[in-house]
């Protein structure tokens, strides 16, 4: 075997493998957010629709406060249709992933995270969401794509909207090399200036991906 042979073969085992390990990863991406995602929404998705809104005349005097409490509380349990969620179309990697992993590195408070996602292969993978997929509480949520939601708000430009639906952005989810753990950003977006993002650590236990826990990244 000649040695440019013996290198065309070596590149293209090394392809084979980055192919395999891509593909890997895309099925265990999906394996998650389509069993997860009702438990996500239920930790990060406020429903604004029960939300009271108090005045300075509400904490006057104890009577008024107890009134603001006795609303929430009747907001709070008044039963409701299914919040909309609005989910971006497609799933795309960090941009500043050298700075996401410097982040992550602060909330690593379990050893088995110290060599996970070290050597992350950086790609351009854009992977289009099929909302069919996810198992979701029909009662609690309706997921619409967000294109869909842009064109029957007759939206361009900024994001801005007049009703109380959140907006979700999930990013693509790096895995460590055992495929046990992950981490991802994800973001729910009110209005222009509303919103907040999160990071979501992932594990996988008994062979199920769990949620293992959630940090607050950003605020608007």
């Amino acid at each position: 075997m000649t040695k440019q042979k013996r290198y065309t073969n070596l590149v293209l085992f090394l392809l084979l493998m980055l192919l395999m390990c891509c593909g890997q990863d895309s099925n265990e991406q999906h394996n998650f957010f389509s069993n997860n995602l009702s438990a996500l929404l239920d930790s990060t998705v406020f429903d604004r629709r029960r939300l009271v809104l108090p005045s300075p005349e509400d904490f006057k005097d104890s009577t008024s406060q107890n009134n603001l409490k006795e609303r929430v509380k009747i907001k709070s349990n008044i039963e409701l249709p299914a919040l909309t969620i609005a989910i971006i179309d497609s799933i795309k990697p960090i941009s500043d992933l050298d700075s996401f992993f410097k982040k992550i590195k602060q909330f690593k408070s379990n050893s088995n995270f110290e060599s996970t996602f070290e050597n992350e292969v950086i790609d351009d993978e854009i992977h289009k969401i099929d909302i069919t997929k996810f198992k979701v509480d029909d009662s609690k949520y309706e997921l619409i794509y967000y294109s869909d939601f842009e064109k029957k708000k007759g939206l361009s430009g900024n994001i801005i909207k007049t009703d109380n639906t959140p907006i979700c952005t999930l990013s693509k989810i790096y895995f460590n090399k055992e495929q046990n753990l992950g981490v991802f950003r994800m973001s729910i977006v009110y209005s222009g200036l509303d919103g907040y993002g999160v990071i979501v650590f992932i594990k996988k236990e008994n062979g199920n991906w769990v949620i293992d826990k959630i940090i607050e990244e950003w605020i608007a």
